[in-house]
């Protein structure tokens, strides 16, 4: 008789987002074709549709296959920023 053990859950990938400055051209117009907008900084809370941009572009840069909906199939919280001591919120202050 085998021991019950949990079977192991896969791990949840993550998408960190890098400075806003980092960006091209092309991955902000990709962000402007899904919000309607440029982010001009971090998003605030609530803003869905911006995180949703900014994750899909900072994932295409290592995973060209990424799709928009695989994106929105991710758990909250997948989408990080790095860290406070970065460039990403460069004009917030």
């Amino acid at each position: 008789t085998r021991p019950m053990t949990k079977p192991e859950t896969p791990a949840t990938p993550t998408i960190t987002v890098v400075s806003l400055d980092d960006l091209t051209y092309g991955e902000l117009e990709i962000v402007e074709n899904i919000c309607g907008v440029i982010p001009t900084g971090r998003p605030e809370d609530g803003q869905v549709k911006m995180m949703l941009a900014l994750g899909y572009v900072a994932g295409l840069r290592t995973n060209p296959d990424l799709t928009l909906d695989e994106v929105r199939a991710m758990p909250v919280g997948s989408i990080v920023f790095e860290s406070a001591d970065d460039d990403t919120g460069k004009g917030d202050a």
